[in-house]
């Protein structure tokens, strides 16, 4: 069994490396520069993650569900990479938030800072699904039976790969215009402990609080576009945690949910945060120095959901709807501060 796990580990690896290099361009994105070397890019700022590691390692997704196929250790220099841009545009376009005085110092009105942590969302989201294009192909070759179901994944693929590239040239034209409107910050607010998430990212909700659709997530048609929330969990040096939502001002669908989102008290707001991204991403990090008992059957299974399982498309093929955020209070909320993992005055 022991053996059959590390060859499944070899495999993966292999076909995962096969279709990044495929993928790989020999231009910076942003600027359009040919370049020998893209920089590593951390979509968790590198410093963020630091922030938490214990021995320079992060738990992730794969660990936590404990797939045969997750890596032993995660060490930070890893966690989160991708190759897409140049140095330079790295250190220019990320430099009004890849700082902790810039983070310290964030107000609702920072139009480039929000800005700057939607680019590096839709960047991460484009790397991924372009290598995930070409890796549908690698699959084929070792697989030749899947290769009809391979051919379908693609073309959605394609579709995802578009729409991201429109948001982030989106984003990059609010940062070189420095324009004064693009995102409007939804909430923010900086926790008086240390969470033990670290997270940053584009959320695609599909509903409201109360059940009402706002993506129609399986209309696989290039005339429906998908809107998202943007969100980062940022746990910071003085054991506090900077929490931001924020939304581009065009996308409309979540009118609704932000009403109820204000709506809510603090509490409330942490806990509707924590379970939209356990229930709707997979890129977070958390420190092992949390307590493991808060991975319940209940947490795990959400965290193995995703938009097209079995479950979701039963309700959508009997034309019902399940309410995604009725099972909110099912999983610990790992923004409470009951799981924090140190506060300021650890320091003194």
């Amino acid at each position: 069994m022991h053996n059959n796990i590390i060859e499944a580990r070899k495999v993966f690896n292999k076909t995962i490396k096969a279709a990044k290099e495929i993928a790989k361009s020999d231009t910076c994105l942003c600027c359009g520069k040919q370049t020998k070397g893209f920089c590593k890019s951390h979509f968790v700022p590198e410093f963020i993650l630091r922030n938490i590691a214990i021995d320079g390692n992060v738990l992730y997704n794969m660990q936590i569900l404990k797939s045969p196929l997750a890596k032993n250790r995660m060490g930070i220099g890893e966690a989160g990479t991708f190759y897409i841009i140049c140095d330079e545009c790295d250190g220019k376009l990320f430099a009004s938030y890849e700082d902790e005085r810039q983070i310290f110092s964030f107000n609702s009105d920072n139009k480039k800072f929000m800005a700057s942590i939607a680019l590096k969302n839709y960047m991460k989201q484009f790397y991924k699904r372009n290598y995930e294009i070409h890796y549908q192909d690698e699959v084929s070759k070792i697989a030749p039976q899947t290769k009809p179901f391979n051919s379908k994944v693609k073309d959605v693929y394609k579709l995802d790969w578009k729409e991201y590239k429109e948001n982030l040239m989106r984003a990059l034209h609010i940062l070189e215009r420095n324009l004064k409107s693009g995102y409007n910050c939804i909430f923010s607010v900086f926790l008086n402990y240390k969470s033990p998430i670290a997270f940053q990212g584009a959320i695609t909700l599909q509903q409201d609080l109360l059940g009402k659709e706002i993506n129609d997530i399986y209309a696989y048609d290039e005339k429906i576009k998908l809107q998202d929330l943007h969100a980062c969990i940022f746990p910071l040096s003085n054991n506090q945690t900077f929490v931001l939502l924020f939304v581009h001002k065009d996308d409309t669908k979540y009118k609704s949910f932000i009403k109820q989102f204000n709506n809510l008290d603090l509490a409330n707001k942490l806990k509707v945060l924590n379970f939209a991204i356990f229930r709707h991403c997979e890129d977070f990090f958390i420190s092992e120095d949390i307590d493991r008992s808060c991975f319940t059957d209940e947490f795990l299974d959400i965290c193995r959901r995703n938009p097209s399982d079995r479950k979701s498309m039963m309700y959508r093929l009997y034309g019902e709807n399940e309410i995604i955020f009725k099972d909110i209070d099912t999983i610990p909320c790992l923004l409470d501060e009951k799981y924090a993992i140190a506060k300021p005055e650890d320091l003194s």
